[in-house]
Protein backbone atom coordinates (compact mmCIF):
# COMPACT_ATOMS: atom_id res chain seq x y z
CA UNK A 1 0.00 0.00 0.00
CA UNK A 2 3.20 2.35 -0.72
CA UNK A 3 1.78 5.93 -1.59
CA UNK A 4 -1.35 5.97 -0.07
CA UNK A 5 -1.87 9.69 2.58
CA UNK A 6 -2.43 9.21 5.73
CA UNK A 7 -5.84 10.48 6.99
CA UNK A 8 -4.11 13.37 9.41
CA UNK A 9 -7.84 15.22 9.91
CA UNK A 10 -9.00 12.83 12.27
CA UNK A 11 -7.94 9.70 14.58
CA UNK A 12 -8.78 6.73 13.25
CA UNK A 13 -11.44 4.73 15.21
CA UNK A 14 -14.05 7.57 15.28
CA UNK A 15 -17.76 7.71 13.54
CA UNK A 16 -18.53 10.92 12.35
CA UNK A 17 -21.67 11.83 9.99
CA UNK A 18 -19.34 13.61 7.46
CA UNK A 19 -19.81 13.56 3.45
CA UNK A 20 -17.06 14.97 1.02
CA UNK A 21 -17.82 16.94 -1.92
CA UNK A 22 -17.10 13.96 -4.08
CA UNK A 23 -19.20 11.32 -1.80
CA UNK A 24 -21.95 14.08 -2.70
CA UNK A 25 -21.48 13.96 -6.23
CA UNK A 26 -21.64 10.15 -6.06
CA UNK A 27 -24.71 9.43 -3.73
CA UNK A 28 -26.27 11.96 -5.58
CA UNK A 29 -26.22 10.47 -8.64
CA UNK A 30 -27.41 7.15 -7.07
CA UNK A 31 -30.53 9.34 -5.71
CA UNK A 32 -30.84 10.72 -9.34
CA UNK A 33 -31.22 7.73 -11.24
CA UNK A 34 -33.73 5.97 -8.25
CA UNK A 35 -35.94 9.02 -8.73
CA UNK A 36 -35.52 9.26 -12.59
CA UNK A 37 -36.65 4.93 -12.68
CA UNK A 38 -39.30 6.14 -10.29
CA UNK A 39 -41.02 8.58 -12.07
CA UNK A 40 -40.07 6.69 -15.51
CA UNK A 41 -41.80 3.62 -13.69
CA UNK A 42 -44.51 5.47 -12.45
CA UNK A 43 -45.20 7.29 -16.10
CA UNK A 44 -45.38 4.38 -18.08
CA UNK A 45 -47.33 2.39 -15.37
CA UNK A 46 -49.71 5.31 -15.96
CA UNK A 47 -50.04 5.67 -19.79
CA UNK A 48 -50.71 1.44 -19.61
CA UNK A 49 -53.55 1.66 -17.15
CA UNK A 50 -55.49 4.41 -19.17
CA UNK A 51 -54.91 2.19 -22.62
CA UNK A 52 -55.78 -0.73 -20.31
CA UNK A 53 -59.06 1.79 -19.53
CA UNK A 54 -59.67 2.83 -23.03
CA UNK A 55 -59.98 -1.33 -24.33
CA UNK A 56 -62.19 -2.10 -21.04
CA UNK A 57 -64.25 0.92 -22.28
CA UNK A 58 -64.19 -0.32 -26.17
CA UNK A 59 -65.32 -4.17 -25.21
CA UNK A 60 -61.98 -5.39 -25.67
CA UNK A 61 -61.91 -6.67 -21.88
CA UNK A 62 -61.10 -9.98 -23.01
CA UNK A 63 -58.05 -9.49 -25.54
CA UNK A 64 -56.41 -6.85 -22.86
CA UNK A 65 -56.53 -9.86 -20.45
CA UNK A 66 -54.75 -12.15 -22.93
CA UNK A 67 -52.15 -9.53 -23.86
CA UNK A 68 -48.86 -11.13 -22.27
CA UNK A 69 -47.79 -8.35 -19.13
CA UNK A 70 -43.98 -7.57 -20.01
CA UNK A 71 -41.97 -7.18 -17.53
CA UNK A 72 -40.81 -3.10 -16.24
CA UNK A 73 -37.55 -1.50 -18.18
CA UNK A 74 -36.00 -1.33 -14.85
CA UNK A 75 -36.08 -4.61 -14.03
CA UNK A 76 -33.77 -5.28 -16.90
CA UNK A 77 -30.73 -3.57 -15.10
CA UNK A 78 -31.39 -5.64 -12.00
CA UNK A 79 -29.07 -8.39 -11.60
CA UNK A 80 -30.67 -12.11 -12.05
CA UNK A 81 -28.38 -14.23 -10.69
CA UNK A 82 -28.43 -17.41 -13.98
CA UNK A 83 -29.93 -20.59 -12.32
CA UNK A 84 -31.55 -18.72 -9.46
CA UNK A 85 -35.04 -18.59 -8.63
CA UNK A 86 -35.48 -15.16 -10.41
CA UNK A 87 -34.00 -15.84 -13.42
CA UNK A 88 -36.21 -19.13 -13.60
CA UNK A 89 -39.52 -17.03 -13.04
CA UNK A 90 -41.11 -16.29 -16.54
CA UNK A 91 -42.53 -12.85 -15.42
CA UNK A 92 -39.19 -11.64 -14.60
CA UNK A 93 -36.52 -10.03 -17.24
CA UNK A 94 -34.18 -12.96 -16.26
CA UNK A 95 -30.21 -12.73 -16.96
CA UNK A 96 -28.85 -10.92 -19.63
CA UNK A 97 -24.63 -9.81 -19.61
CA UNK A 98 -25.08 -6.36 -19.26
CA UNK A 99 -26.59 -6.67 -15.97
CA UNK A 100 -22.88 -7.71 -14.04
CA UNK A 101 -22.48 -3.91 -15.09
CA UNK A 102 -25.49 -1.86 -14.46
CA UNK A 103 -27.11 -3.66 -11.17
CA UNK A 104 -24.15 -2.23 -8.93
CA UNK A 105 -25.11 1.72 -9.85
CA UNK A 106 -28.87 1.61 -10.18
CA UNK A 107 -31.34 1.02 -7.11
CA UNK A 108 -34.64 0.48 -8.30
CA UNK A 109 -38.28 1.79 -8.15
CA UNK A 110 -39.56 1.21 -4.21
CA UNK A 111 -36.01 0.64 -2.72
CA UNK A 112 -35.70 3.94 -1.24
CA UNK A 113 -35.54 2.18 2.27
CA UNK A 114 -32.37 0.56 0.85
CA UNK A 115 -30.77 3.87 -0.32
CA UNK A 116 -30.78 5.46 2.66
CA UNK A 117 -29.34 2.88 4.32
CA UNK A 118 -26.73 2.71 2.32
CA UNK A 119 -26.17 6.54 2.19
CA UNK A 120 -25.78 5.94 6.08
CA UNK A 121 -23.34 3.68 6.20
CA UNK A 122 -20.82 5.71 3.61
CA UNK A 123 -21.36 9.09 5.53
CA UNK A 124 -20.25 7.30 8.67
CA UNK A 125 -17.01 5.35 6.92
CA UNK A 126 -16.22 6.57 3.32
CA UNK A 127 -14.64 10.14 4.42
CA UNK A 128 -11.84 8.66 6.46
CA UNK A 129 -11.36 6.49 3.70
CA UNK A 130 -11.42 8.66 1.14
CA UNK A 131 -9.08 11.12 2.75
CA UNK A 132 -6.55 8.46 3.44
CA UNK A 133 -6.52 6.74 -0.05
CA UNK A 134 -7.16 10.20 -2.30
CA UNK A 135 -9.78 10.93 -4.60
CA UNK A 136 -8.33 8.46 -7.28
CA UNK A 137 -7.79 5.67 -5.48
CA UNK A 138 -11.24 5.76 -3.42
CA UNK A 139 -13.12 5.49 -6.42
CA UNK A 140 -11.04 3.04 -7.48
CA UNK A 141 -11.80 0.71 -4.70
CA UNK A 142 -15.41 1.46 -5.03
CA UNK A 143 -15.13 0.90 -8.74
CA UNK A 144 -13.40 -2.49 -8.31
CA UNK A 145 -15.92 -2.97 -5.08
CA UNK A 146 -18.70 -2.91 -7.35
CA UNK A 147 -18.33 -4.28 -10.44
CA UNK A 148 -16.84 -7.16 -7.98
CA UNK A 149 -20.50 -7.57 -6.51
CA UNK A 150 -21.78 -7.84 -10.11
CA UNK A 151 -19.17 -11.04 -10.93
CA UNK A 152 -19.88 -12.23 -7.84
CA UNK A 153 -23.75 -12.47 -7.89
CA UNK A 154 -23.04 -13.45 -11.72
CA UNK A 155 -20.12 -16.74 -10.55
CA UNK A 156 -22.04 -17.59 -7.74
CA UNK A 157 -25.06 -17.32 -8.62
CA UNK A 158 -25.28 -21.30 -9.75
CA UNK A 159 -23.77 -22.23 -6.71
CA UNK A 160 -25.79 -20.81 -3.86
CA UNK A 161 -29.20 -20.67 -5.66
CA UNK A 162 -30.50 -17.18 -4.83
CA UNK A 163 -34.53 -16.57 -5.03
CA UNK A 164 -34.15 -12.80 -5.51
CA UNK A 165 -32.39 -9.91 -7.67
CA UNK A 166 -29.46 -7.91 -6.85
CA UNK A 167 -29.06 -4.35 -7.23
CA UNK A 168 -27.47 -1.10 -5.38
CA UNK A 169 -24.54 -0.03 -4.19
CA UNK A 170 -24.41 -2.21 -0.30
CA UNK A 171 -21.25 -3.85 -1.41
CA UNK A 172 -19.44 -1.70 -1.72
CA UNK A 173 -20.79 0.53 0.98
CA UNK A 174 -19.86 -2.60 2.93
CA UNK A 175 -16.46 -3.10 1.31
CA UNK A 176 -15.90 0.61 2.30
CA UNK A 177 -16.12 0.00 5.78
CA UNK A 178 -13.85 -3.16 6.52
CA UNK A 179 -11.53 -1.03 4.44
CA UNK A 180 -11.99 1.53 6.94
CA UNK A 181 -11.13 -0.66 9.76
CA UNK A 182 -8.35 -2.15 8.67
CA UNK A 183 -6.65 1.22 8.52
CA UNK A 184 -6.26 1.58 11.80
CA UNK A 185 -7.04 -2.19 12.87
CA UNK A 186 -6.12 -1.52 17.12
CA UNK A 187 -7.87 1.55 17.39
CA UNK A 188 -10.15 0.93 19.54
CA UNK A 189 -14.17 1.91 19.60
CA UNK A 190 -17.07 2.05 22.15
CA UNK A 191 -19.73 -0.46 21.03
CA UNK A 192 -22.94 1.04 21.89
CA UNK A 193 -21.04 3.63 23.70
CA UNK A 194 -20.32 0.55 26.71
CA UNK A 195 -17.95 -2.18 25.56
CA UNK A 196 -14.40 -1.54 24.15
CA UNK A 197 -13.56 -3.58 20.95
CA UNK A 198 -10.96 -3.13 18.09
CA UNK A 199 -11.87 -1.69 14.45
CA UNK A 200 -10.45 -5.58 13.12
CA UNK A 201 -13.08 -7.03 15.31
CA UNK A 202 -15.65 -5.47 13.64
CA UNK A 203 -14.04 -5.68 10.36
CA UNK A 204 -14.06 -9.48 10.82
CA UNK A 205 -17.71 -9.25 12.11
CA UNK A 206 -19.27 -7.73 8.81
CA UNK A 207 -16.99 -10.31 6.79
CA UNK A 208 -18.71 -13.12 8.55
CA UNK A 209 -22.11 -11.65 8.41
CA UNK A 210 -21.75 -11.12 4.85
CA UNK A 211 -21.08 -14.89 4.33
CA UNK A 212 -23.47 -16.06 6.45
CA UNK A 213 -25.92 -13.62 4.41
CA UNK A 214 -24.34 -15.44 1.26
CA UNK A 215 -25.31 -19.07 2.71
CA UNK A 216 -28.37 -18.27 3.41
CA UNK A 217 -28.12 -18.48 6.78
CA UNK A 218 -29.88 -16.12 8.02
CA UNK A 219 -30.64 -12.03 7.85
CA UNK A 220 -30.06 -9.24 9.76
CA UNK A 221 -32.71 -10.46 12.18
CA UNK A 222 -34.09 -13.73 11.28
CA UNK A 223 -34.38 -16.32 8.80
CA UNK A 224 -34.10 -15.11 5.70
CA UNK A 225 -33.24 -15.47 1.66
CA UNK A 226 -29.82 -16.03 0.41
CA UNK A 227 -28.08 -12.93 -1.26
CA UNK A 228 -25.76 -14.95 -3.35
CA UNK A 229 -22.26 -13.78 -4.10
CA UNK A 230 -23.45 -10.02 -4.69
CA UNK A 231 -22.16 -8.73 -1.10
CA UNK A 232 -19.52 -11.06 -1.18
CA UNK A 233 -17.38 -10.35 -4.40
CA UNK A 234 -17.96 -6.87 -3.44
CA UNK A 235 -16.47 -7.29 -0.26
CA UNK A 236 -13.68 -9.69 -1.76
CA UNK A 237 -12.89 -7.38 -4.54
CA UNK A 238 -12.38 -4.36 -2.47
CA UNK A 239 -10.59 -5.97 0.43
CA UNK A 240 -7.73 -7.63 -2.42
CA UNK A 241 -7.76 -4.48 -4.24
CA UNK A 242 -6.93 -2.01 -0.92
CA UNK A 243 -4.18 -4.93 -0.18
CA UNK A 244 -2.61 -6.09 -3.39
CA UNK A 245 -4.03 -4.44 -6.65
CA UNK A 246 -2.09 -0.88 -5.61
CA UNK A 247 1.16 -2.66 -4.70
CA UNK A 248 0.69 -4.89 -8.00
CA UNK A 249 0.23 -1.91 -10.27
CA UNK A 250 2.61 0.78 -9.03
CA UNK A 251 5.31 -2.39 -9.54
CA UNK A 252 4.43 -2.72 -13.14
CA UNK A 253 4.52 1.25 -13.54
CA UNK A 254 7.90 0.98 -11.55
CA UNK A 255 8.95 -1.48 -14.21
CA UNK A 256 7.77 0.13 -17.13
CA UNK A 257 9.48 3.54 -16.26
CA UNK A 258 12.67 1.65 -15.62
CA UNK A 259 12.44 0.07 -19.20
CA UNK A 260 11.62 3.48 -20.65
CA UNK A 261 14.96 4.93 -18.76
CA UNK A 262 17.01 1.78 -19.75
CA UNK A 263 16.15 2.78 -23.46
CA UNK A 264 16.72 6.02 -23.41
CA UNK A 265 20.27 5.32 -21.84
CA UNK A 266 21.22 2.97 -24.49
CA UNK A 267 19.84 5.46 -27.25
CA UNK A 268 22.15 7.89 -25.93
CA UNK A 269 24.76 5.89 -25.56
CA UNK A 270 24.67 4.46 -29.28
CA UNK A 271 24.53 8.31 -30.86
CA UNK A 272 27.66 9.18 -28.95
CA UNK A 273 29.34 6.17 -30.27
CA UNK A 274 32.05 6.91 -33.04
CA UNK A 275 31.21 5.22 -36.15
CA UNK A 276 34.15 2.04 -36.94
CA UNK A 277 37.19 2.85 -38.59
CA UNK A 278 37.86 0.10 -41.50
CA UNK A 279 40.90 -2.00 -40.35
CA UNK A 280 43.55 -2.47 -42.82
CA UNK A 281 45.72 -5.55 -43.15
Amino acid sequence: MSGYRDANARPGGTFFLEVTPLGWRLMGGYGLLLFALSVTNWWIGRSERADLAKRIEHGLVDEAAKLPSAPEFWRFLELYPPQGGAAMNEAGAGFHWWQVLTAPFVFTPGSFALFALAFIGFAFFAAGVERFLGTRRFLMLWLVASFGSGLGGFLFGPLLDPVGTHFGCGPAVLAVIIVYCLITPEAIVSFFMVVPIKLKWIALTVAAWVVVRALAMTAPLGLGESVGGYELGGVLAGFFWFRYGEDFFEKRRRRRRAGVLLQAVLDEVEENLEPDEPTYH
